[in-house]
């Protein structure tokens, strides 16, 4: 077991993702931590517009936004927040993650999520 167990931008090529979660509360001890992709993300639908690609790729088998992944944690009964962010070092990244704070539509300028799941004692 470990204190603490993280995925870093794995849980969106897994097939069940429920039981990659259920697996990683199995040999955790305190807390999960996962990264992924954020499919409500501007530059998703940007990628779209101008047709220039995608950040979720073939292998890619669930986008995850952070109602989804919300959802998820309130039906698997499971303590934990998920929060947005930006991992990309590119300056028009940080630029558009201030926009984030906006209410209601401040989710669309992060391009990740962070997952934080505490077990329960």
């Amino acid at each position: 077991a470990f204190d603490v167990v993280r995925s870093a931008y794995a849980i969106e090529h897994c097939l069940n993702p429920i039981d990659v979660i259920q697996e990683h509360l199995r040999v955790s001890k305190k807390k999960v931590k996962i990264y992924t992709d954020n499919s409500d993300w501007i530059g998703v639908i940007a990628y779209r517009i101008l047709n220039t690609g995608s950040i979720f790729h073939d292998e890619h088998y669930f986008k995850w936004s952070k109602e989804y992944f919300t959802n998820i944690l309130r039906r698997l009964e499971l303590k934990g927040k998920v929060t947005d962010f930006n991992s990309s070092p590119a300056l028009l990244i940080k630029i558009l993650s201030l926009l984030g704070r906006l209410p209601r539509i401040g989710t669309i300028f992060y391009r990740d999520l962070y997952i934080e799941i505490t077990k329960k004692d």
